[in-house]
């Protein structure tokens, strides 16, 4: 068997930065949930790092503990 692997830019256009995360919709939740924020470097050139994406996927995978609301104990 014969595995292909990609070289991915450093610089990720949002088309190619949502197929790098597995499709638009985790893309937009990484943005909503996580803060991912684009890197512009012009107005009309959008552009995600992906090491902020990795970040982002990353805590992900880090389990959060629910706050405890002040009367509870």
């Amino acid at each position: 068997m014969t595995i292909v692997t990609r070289s991915w830019p450093r610089l990720l256009h949002p088309e190619d930065a949502a197929d790098y995360v597995g499709g638009k919709a985790n893309l937009s939740h990484l943005i909503e949930a996580h803060g991912l924020k684009p890197v512009r470097q012009h107005k009309s050139n959008t552009v995600y790092d992906i090491r902020d994406l990795d970040t982002a996927i990353d805590a992900l995978k880090t389990p959060t503990k629910p706050k405890k609301k002040p009367n509870e104990s």
